[in-house]
């Protein structure tokens, strides 16, 4: 998350786009010391050291959404990265393997999942989670937003149809 590569799903498009920010990463270790490194990192400057390092255009124009996340960085981010990298974990959940459903305690309060009152509600929230990062539009930073507002249910209502929409009322 610190580094932005949370920005990308698990899809090809996410994989290229994650492999292009690696190969980004890679040319501004190769012109910069770790010392130079560091501490832009720290002070949350790293857009400006891949600007100084002549980086910055591609940074920008190919990934504005790590941009915001570096300049947060290293201190705490939003929740929502959280959550899409619980939804976009490596490891499929059912019913055998309960022990990777449990997301960090930001993402169960803030996102619906500690209103769940199955497992198939939980599981429910998941998918849709990850529909809506996947297949939508939907800027991750609004959804966050929508949080902070107490109006989840109507941010990703604009995205996703609800087969049940009282359900999801009640969970989000």
């Amino acid at each position: 998350i610190p580094f932005g590569f949370c920005a990308y799903g698990r899809d090809v498009a996410g994989d290229l786009a994650g492999a292009r920010l690696i190969i980004l990463y890679h040319k501004l270790l190769e012109a910069s010391s770790f010392a130079e490194f560091f501490a832009p990192y720290e002070a949350s400057q790293l857009p400006a050291l891949f600007t100084s390092k002549g980086l910055g255009d591609e940074l920008h124009r190919d990934h504005p959404t790590v941009v915001d996340i570096l300049k947060i960085s290293p201190r705490p981010q939003p929740s929502v990265w959280f959550l899409r990298q619980f939804v976009f974990r490596e490891v499929e959940v059912d019913e055998k393997n309960l022990c990777f459903l449990v997301p960090c305690c930001r993402v169960l309060a803030d996102y619906g999942f500690m209103n769940s009152k199955t497992l198939v509600d939980f599981m429910d929230m998941c998918r849709m989670y990850k529909k809506l990062f996947a297949d939508t539009t939907c800027d991750p930073l609004d959804l966050h937003r929508a949080f902070i507002a107490g109006k989840l249910y109507a941010y990703v209502r604009k995205f996703v149809k609800f087969p049940e929409k009282e359900r999801y009322r009640r969970l989000l």
